[in-house]
Formats: C-alpha cells, structure tokens, sequence
C-alpha cells in the first residue's frame, strides 16, 4: 500500500464509480481498477460494494476512507511545508545583529518581512560585531549584521548603510568636554597621544595601527565587546570612547549620551560601515537566501531614494 493508491481508492469513493474517478485523475480506468484490485488483494477484504455502474463502500470500505483521508490531508501538509521551506518562506531564519541596526533599522524591515512570511520562526542573536563572527563560524547563525571591519576572505556581504540612513560611517571620538576636552571640528590620530582611550575589541587592531604609524602607542584604557559599555565609561569621565558615528543614534534608548562632545577621528578618516555577512564556505538555506534577497532589494530601493532625494 503506498499514497498513490490511498488517493485513487478515495478519487472513486468520491466520485462513486472508477470511470468518472478515472477522469478526474486523468488516468485511463484499466491501470485504476488494477491499483484498486491490488488494494483491495493486499488488504484481503472488498472495499467496494458494485452495483448496476455504481460503486459504494463497504463497512471496511468506509472504515479506511476515515483513515486514507487523514493520512492524505498529512501527506499534503508535509508535502506543502517542505515546498514552503524550499522556497524560503517557511522554517527558522537564524539570524544576528548589531545593537545599533537592531534599533535603527530592523524592526520596521522585519515587519514587512514577515507580514509577507507568517510561517517564518525568528532566532536572534543581539550581539557585537566579534560575537556574531564567531556564532557564524560555530553555524548557530546563517546570517550577521555587523560593523567593519571583518575578514574578508572569510565572509560575503552586502554593505546596508542606506537602510542605515546614512552615508558611509566613519569612526569618532566621544568624551565628556568638561573632563577631555576635544576639538570643536575634528580629531586626528596624531592627537590621541593626549587621552586614555576606551574601544570595543574590534577596533583596537586598526586604532594601535595607526597611532603607531604617527610615532605612537595609544594609552587604551578598556577594551570590551559592548558599545554600551564604551559609552557607559566615557559617560563616567574615564576616557575618550572610539565608536562607530552611527553608534550615537543610540541617544534614542540613552538620552544622557547628549552629554557627551563627539568629533570625527581624521587623518586618517577610517569608515566603518554596516554590512550583512554571510560564511564563504556555507551554503545558505533557502529561508537565508530569501532573506538575504530581501536585503539585495531594500537596498537598492533606499539608494534609489537617496539619489532622488539628492
């Protein structure tokens, strides 16, 4: 007994005879009433009654149509849910991102995602930019959206500073004016060599790199993996925090960060740009190439908008 024969064995307990069921299922009646025959042969007992061209069911007849109806409506589901799946419309997106996306972006993105996508299940991680690399390494996310710099070789991306809103970000330098004071319009890295330093870990490499490249080795105070944290000890007079620019659209949850004087950090001007990432070396699941094909297109449709509003 296999499905096929389960649905032709409904097909004409539905439609009361093999000719019509034949032409519904667009088969020719011959090979129908064999696949019956063998039904009802592996089954030993007579499914239908057959009487003057009419055909009705048997007790047994009735009692595994109840069954065959179950288990067809299961077939179909399954059937449906890996066609769902396959599709990317289905199944667990798992997915991390950066706190600043997290806030300024995502949510109204992932609204419209999934009002088009009701069967999709959301894991996220809420993570720095280091963490999310390493839970893409260990596979317990497909997908991250993380602040430059990363490893290239490592990961694919796609850069998303316009659902950022904003041009290409750049690092700068926050402190409380009152405790270190910065200048009004920029500060250059040669400058550094006059403050105690706090930065996320991320950072640090290019930060030293720098500093050491105008005679210098920066007086890094704190490195931690939270912005929050950078903020929090700049906040607290402790030092000059090197952040992402766009980090200071984290006044929206934070408000006491107006306290805070901030200028770009020059010479040189390093970007640091949003970007969603991916595994090299992973194939995507259908559910993360959707997505993925989502962000393709939002961003496209943002820069369109950016260049009109130019």
């Amino acid at each position: 007994m296999d499905i096929r024969q389960l649905k032709y064995f409904l097909a004409i307990a539905d439609c009361g005879g093999i000719t019509a069921a034949s032409k519904v299922l667009n088969i020719s009646e011959p090979p129908l009433s064999k696949q019956l025959k063998n039904l009802e042969d592996e089954l030993n007992t007579k499914l239908f009654l057959r009487k003057k061209g009419t055909m009705k069911l048997t007790r047994e007849g009735r009692l595994l149509y109840q069954h065959a109806k179950a288990l067809n409506a299961d077939f179909d589901n399954i059937a449906r849910i890996f066609q769902e799946i396959h599709h990317g419309i289905a199944g667990t997106l798992r997915i991390g991102c950066i706190n600043s996306a997290a806030i300024i972006f995502l949510p109204e993105f992932m609204k419209k995602y999934l009002a088009d996508r009701p069967k999709i299940n959301l894991h996220m991680h809420e993570e720095n930019s280091s963490s999310l690399c390493a839970l893409l390494d260990s596979g317990k996310i497909e997908l991250a959206i993380v602040k430059e710099p990363f490893d290239h070789s490592l990961y694919d991306s796609i850069a998303i500073d316009a659902l950022m809103c904003e041009e290409k970000d750049y690092l700068i330098a926050a402190a409380l004016p009152d405790v270190f004071p910065l200048p009004d319009d920029q500060l250059p890295f040669a400058d550094l060599k006059k403050y105690p330093l706090i930065t996320q870990y991320i950072h640090a490499p290019v930060i030293k790199k720098n500093c050491q490249e105008k005679g210098f080795y920066p007086r890094i105070i704190c490195s931690n993996n939270s912005v929050e944290s950078c903020l929090s000890w700049a906040m607290a007079g402790l030092g000059v925090c090197i952040i992402p620019k766009s980090t200071l659209r984290l006044k929206m949850r934070f408000p006491e960060l107006v306290n805070l004087k901030s200028v770009p950090l020059t010479d040189p001007l390093l970007e640091s740009g949003t970007a969603l990432i991916w595994r090299r070396d992973h194939l995507l699941s259908a559910i993360a190439s959707d997505f993925q094909d989502a962000i393709r297109q939002a961003c496209e449709q943002a820069e369109k908008e950016m260049e009109g509003e130019g």
